[in-house]
């Protein structure tokens, strides 16, 4: 849908993650994130470990429309 490679998609996420990752043959990452109240911890499918990540606050924004021309 998004027109990316899946490894492309997989680096990009697990750089702003911050941690490391592979893909498996049915290409799903092997980290599961969700949601407990207000923290968003972040278990290794493989070998149980959990730890706790930061919140992206603000993504990247588009800039749609004309530009001013720089002088």
């Amino acid at each position: 849908m998004m027109h990316r490679q899946p490894n492309h998609v997989m680096t990009f996420l697990l750089a702003e993650l911050g941690t490391s990752g592979s893909l498996d043959g049915q290409q799903s990452p092997d980290t599961m994130l969700s949601k407990k109240n207000r923290l968003l911890p972040l278990k290794c499918e493989e070998c149980g470990s959990e730890r706790s990540v930061a919140q992206i606050k603000a993504g990247f924004l588009a800039r749609v429309g004309s530009r001013n021309a720089r002088t």
